[in-house]
């Protein structure tokens, strides 16, 4: 058993010092990984061996460190291998508050009591004498603190306890951290690690954050009018860099309906654009809600733009290729469910109860797997409708999206080109659907995030061309809506993501308050790719 656990760390150590070659943006964070998972380690080395005191628990827990630290270990290769790069860790603990305090706490009692019953339990069951079953507490207690203590090294983005930075308060109210967040920070470590996942599958979304009563937003007036648009169609594209389209300037033929539809005044695209994340969790909220970068984690205060639709009467539905409830993405489930359809490739409800998802459920289907449930959600008899279409896009694996079709079109380009066009072809179904039902309807495209192909996609440690974006209109009044998107653009000339939730209002028909777009020209406001909030020129370059 020494062996298979020397083994375990020679992987581990190998695993990331190829990575670290491969990718050296991300030095602090993988060792930030490689030192919370050594800690891990050794914890279940410390459980290994006084569960060795007890023979009779000696080969199943060996057994059950073992299945653990090779799950670590494919969890890591997963992370790791692909794509050479690294998700940050969001989770966030504050030393500073008192809440969080408490739940820190909280997580020591818990391993104390546990580590307390399983010492009586040994010396009842096992007939140990008290000096052994001591021996088991102690050697327990001691792997929940260097649990804890990884947990705690995982916070504000692995720097505080290693590298002995004073902590910071956290720049939100604790009690807005999701569920699942808390129990991580709680428990640390491995423990954390399972509590984290099982309360983000086992809670339902409408769970994991508080609820409570969300307030009108304060930048729109209180008295809409009616919506000029009847049909709206907001398409959520995926990990897409403007300079592949042609329509933005590539010389790669991607962009063919695009570029048609722009010539025939029926399209249009704005230049300059940023995204205020560069990872999916948090890019996709400015276009459902009233999120913003400075409370990452406060995404209720205000009614979100699903609700804002309901109350201009709109049926709302809300149509994903990629799953909105799991661990990474449950906060975008929180806001799109409250839609009246709402179908994901986990979770469906409203019009889609019952459904067979429609091909949904594989990641490898293409996009155009959405258009059977788009072309049921448009027929609905309802005057109005707002839809949401949330694509894979150009996310990685890239070799996955993009068909045959794509491939002949394009026959010496990379796969990550060939997947423009096929969201391009994406694009032109969906508006085929789209007029047949109402001429008058109008789509807005826009990508969560850009792509840096090459240095490692989004959510790496340095560069802005993972924050660049496409983002367009299509339909009779594209063109007056690109327009209208003109005008919220930052002093420093740049259009943020930011600015959707207002310019999806007033497509909604609500009016903005007078100083809302001075404000918000002021300061170009995202989250950076350590996941502070800052101004988009702090954005660390290579």
């Amino acid at each position: 058993m020494n062996k298979i656990f020397f083994c375990y760390s020679i992987l581990i150590f190998c695993l990331n010092a190829i990575v670290l070659h491969a990718q050296p943006d991300f030095q602090s964070e993988i060792s930030a990984l490689s030192g919370f998972r050594f800690c891990d380690f050794i914890s279940f080395v410390l459980l290994f061996l006084l569960a060795e005191t007890f023979q009779n628990l000696g080969k199943f827990t060996g057994a059950f460190c073992l299945a653990i630290l090779l799950g670590m270990l494919a969890v890591d290769a997963l992370i790791l291998a692909p794509s050479l790069h690294i998700v940050f860790d969001e989770t966030l603990l504050a030393f500073t508050d008192t809440t969080s305090l408490s739940y820190y706490w909280f997580g020591f009692v818990f391993l104390f009591l546990a580590g307390l019953l399983g010492g009586l339990f040994s010396q009842k069951f096992f007939k140990r004498n008290l000096k052994k079953s001591l021996i088991f507490f102690s050697l327990f207690l001691l792997t929940g603190f260097i649990s804890l203590f990884s947990g705690a090294h995982s916070a504000f983005d692995k720097k505080v306890f290693f590298l002995g930075e004073k902590p910071e308060a956290l720049p939100f109210p604790y009690k807005e951290i999701p569920i699942p967040h808390r129990l991580r920070n709680a428990f640390g470590g491995f423990l954390g690690d399972l509590a984290y996942i099982s309360g983000s599958y086992i809670l339902p979304a409408s769970e994991r954050l508080p609820r409570y009563k969300a307030t009108f937003p304060k930048e729109l007036e209180t008295k809409p009018a009616p919506p000029k648009i009847q049909t709206i169609l907001l398409v959520m594209g995926e990990s897409s860099n403007p300079f592949e389209y042609e329509i933005y300037g590539s010389k790669q033929k991607t962009t063919p309906f695009l570029v048609k539809m722009e010539q025939e005044g029926l399209a249009c695209h704005l230049n300059q654009v940023h995204s205020t994340a560069n990872i999916t969790r948090y890019a996709v909220l400015p276009s459902v809600s009233f999120w913003h970068p400075d409370t990452p984690f406060l995404i209720e205060k205000n009614k979100n733009l699903i609700v804002l639709a309901q109350e201009q009467h709109f049926k709302t539905s809300w149509i994903s290729k990629q799953i909105e409830n799991n661990a990474y993405s449950d906060i975008i489930g929180y806001i799109v469910e409250n839609s009246e359809n709402y179908l994901t490739p986990s979770e469906a409800h409203g019009l889609y109860t019952g459904t067979d998802f429609l091909g949904l459920k594989e990641w490898n289907t293409p996009d155009s797997t959405l258009i059977p449930p788009l072309k049921k959600a448009l027929s609905e008899k309802d005057s109005f409708k707002f839809i949401g279409l949330h694509l894979s896009g150009s996310h990685t694996p890239y070799l996955l999206r993009f068909e045959k079709e794509d491939e002949i079109a394009l026959s010496s380009a990379s796969a990550y080109t060939r997947s423009i066009h096929a969201t391009d072809r994406t694009l032109q179904k969906i508006y085929d659907e789209l007029k047949n039902t109402d001429e008058n309807g109008l789509i807005f495209y826009v990508s969560d995030h850009g792509e840096d192909v090459q240095h490692g996609g989004h959510s790496t440690a340095f560069g802005n061309l993972q924050y660049q974006i496409p983002l367009l209109f299509i339909g009779k009044e594209a063109k007056s809506w690109c327009e209208e998107a003109e005008k919220f653009r930052q002093e420093n000339g740049w259009y943020s993501t930011l600015s959707n939730q207002l310019l999806l209002s007033k497509i909604l028909g609500y009016h903005l308050k007078p100083d809302t777009l001075e404000k918000r020209k002021a300061k170009d406001r995202i989250l950076l790719p350590s996941q502070k909030p800052d101004l988009w020129e702090k954005i660390p370059t290579r």
